[in-house]
């Protein structure tokens, strides 16, 4: 919690926390546990642990990380409308370190002449290009999606890119406005979900076919909110004593006591029924399936068995939901509303109801039966 000690905490077990983001299009949400903070100093942290693996072609994963990301940009906070730049080469690289180097010269020259400016970038490759007898395996184009550039001038860009690729033949260097608030997440993540990439491609380790532009700037983008429905710890049982723990906590973070952890967990399982139901919504309204079986753990149980032979006969059902970390994109108004509804739906009974009096009777009439 930004380096803050997690014993003032105001909350005690088991959370469920959501996450929306300011001016973007998702929302995710975890049921967790928060342990102390332990500070970390094993051989792990020291370097001597395995490198990482070698990234080959691209995965669905990838694509689904990108447009996550992409969508947490907060588009009220943008100076200008977003630009769409696209590079392109006359004589193909041979080799995909020269085509990274030339990236990174370009991420340069952006952060010289317009410092403020941030966004993404992927690689995309044209395999139609590439099945020409005259051209090799993998065609590259450069595609930048940047954010708070007012104006460029497309002459000078495009005269570092014929100098950076070293090209006595004029380039093209695309500079456009977004049309529209839709393609600014699908320009980018269009080239990863395409599917038609040449073997070459999908064979080869060309390391991370996307990434971010000037990370300090596109940070100051993103505005998280957190809302946490916890059970309040035994410490803070006076409301002043909430308070004042509440207070410890970051400015995005906010607090919703419930009284029992059973409360938390059922508003975390229905929170999550409601988020499926949604998804499941939007991708029919567009034409696509959702498999709703991935968001449940899968159980055996038993269903008979055979008499002759003393086989045990089985059948899979998903009726436990995971406790993953879930992903929906969602407007921050329709979470507000989720929320709240959820948290009406476990209000506390009323102590004037009369089915509240005849349950006391009850209890009560149970009560003195026993002892006698």
């Amino acid at each position: 919690m930004n380096g803050k000690d997690y014993t003032l905490l105001p909350t005690s077990g088991t959370r469920f926390e959501t996450t929306r983001y300011l001016g973007g299009s998702i929302t995710k949400s975890r049921k967790y546990t928060p342990t102390l903070y332990v500070p970390l100093h094993g051989d792990y942290h020291k370097g001597n642990h395995r490198a990482r693996g070698k990234q080959q072609g691209q995965s669905p994963r990838s694509l689904r990380n990108q447009r996550r990301q992409m969508s947490e940009v907060n588009l009220t906070k943008l100076t200008c409308v977003e630009k769409l730049v696209t590079f392109t080469y006359a004589e193909i690289p041979s080799r995909i370190q020269i085509v990274k180097r030339q990236l990174n010269r370009v991420q340069k020259w952006f952060a010289y002449h317009h410092p403020k400016t941030c966004g993404w970038w992927t690689l995309e490759d044209q395999w139609r290009r590439s099945l020409r007898s005259d051209q090799p395996d993998i065609c590259w184009h450069l595609h930048f999606l940047l954010y708070n550039l007012d104006w460029v001038c497309q002459q000078k860009l495009r005269d570092y890119w014929d100098y950076t690729t070293g090209s006595e033949v004029k380039q093209i260097v695309q500079v456009e406005d977004v049309k529209s608030p839709k393609d600014i997440n699908n320009y980018l993540s269009k080239y990863l979900s395409k599917g038609e990439h040449s073997k070459a491609f999908m064979n080869g380790e060309n390391g991370r076919t996307w990434g971010k532009m000037n990370r300090s700037e596109l940070k100051k983008l993103i505005t998280p909110v957190k809302t946490i429905i916890a059970v309040p710890s035994a410490n803070t049982s006076a409301l002043s004593d909430i308070n004042s723990a509440c207070s410890q906590a970051p400015n995005n973070e906010e607090y919703i006591f419930v009284p029992t952890k059973k409360v938390v967990e059922d508003i975390h399982q229905k929170y999550k029924q409601l988020v499926i139901k949604y998804i499941s919504a939007d991708m029919r309204f567009r034409g696509k399936k959702y498999e709703k079986k991935n968001n449940y753990d899968r159980y055996r149980k038993e269903n008979g068995f055979c008499k002759v032979t003393g086989e045990i006969f089985y059948k899979t059902t998903y009726l436990k939901l995971r406790d993953h970390t879930q992903y929906a994109y969602m407007q921050n108004s329709t979470h507000q509303k989720v929320i709240q509804f959820l948290l009406d739906s476990h209000k506390e009974p009323n102590p004037d109801s009369i089915h509240t009096k005849i349950n006391q009777r009850a209890k009560a009439y149970d009560r003195n039966n026993t002892n006698i």
